[in-house]
């Protein structure tokens, strides 16, 4: 089958809900994080993959526009054409999670945690599927859950290291006090020797600071 160059990747950015209870430094960051692991070279897509494209595109707008009933029956259109859930995007599993989103939107939870395993499965790499499907269980206090996830998802990618802060939260969350300034702490030691700690000034500082505060208090 022809392949296509696809140099735009379209996907939203927006994770499941409970991600505004979350500090806005550490929420920049795994927006960062996020469009950072994509890349920005081209990836090649095949004419089938193409052919999803209009249905996805449609139904990502919808989404945008809060219309997720509507949005949801264009991304399955999408998925009946290319059941990789590239969809013309770039990514496999991509389309799996944007509806994982929204399903998440409309509280119909076991669907968006279906979809959401959906895209790990295919694409066990991407990490807007584990991000989102850890916020869920956040939402309904499955914490333990949640860093489970977190540690798959440092496993199969263990680039995206903002992981560590989020599982360090989801620690503090849980009471685990001692556990989330080690997350912290691990976080810190890799980023401050990677390439772009000049960039990570605010990140740094906001982790340095959940390191003394959590260090202040008590396992529960």
């Amino acid at each position: 089958m022809k392949p296509f160059f696809s140099i735009t990747l379209l996907f939203s950015l927006f994770v499941c809900n409970g991600f505004s209870q979350l500090n806005d430094t550490l929420v920049k960051e795994i927006n960062r994080s996020l469009i950072a692991s994509i890349g920005t070279e081209a990836i090649i897509v095949t004419e089938l993959q193409m052919n999803a494209k209009p249905d996805y595109d449609s139904g990502f707008n919808l989404s945008n526009g809060m219309r997720f009933d509507e949005a949801n029956i264009l991304y399955k259109q999408a998925l009946q054409t290319d059941s990789s859930g590239n969809c013309g995007s770039g990514l496999n599993g991509t389309v799996y999670s944007e509806l994982g989103y929204t399903y998440s939107r409309l509280k119909k939870m076991d669907s968006a945690y279906y979809y959401l395993d959906q895209s790990i499965r295919i694409n066990p790499k991407y990490p807007k599927a584990y991000v989102n499907k850890s916020m869920l269980l956040k939402n309904q206090k499955r914490y333990e859950e949640a860093i489970d996830v977190m540690n798959i998802l440092l496993n199969q990618n263990p680039e995206f290291l903002i992981a560590y802060a989020l599982q360090g939260t989801f620690h503090h969350l849980e009471g685990k006090n001692k556990l989330a300034v080690a997350d912290m702490n691990v976080y810190l030691q890799k980023v401050k020797t990677g390439k772009e700690v000049d960039k990570l000034k605010t990140i740094i500082e906001f982790a340095e600071h959940k390191i003394t505060e959590w260090g202040s208090l008590n396992d529960e």
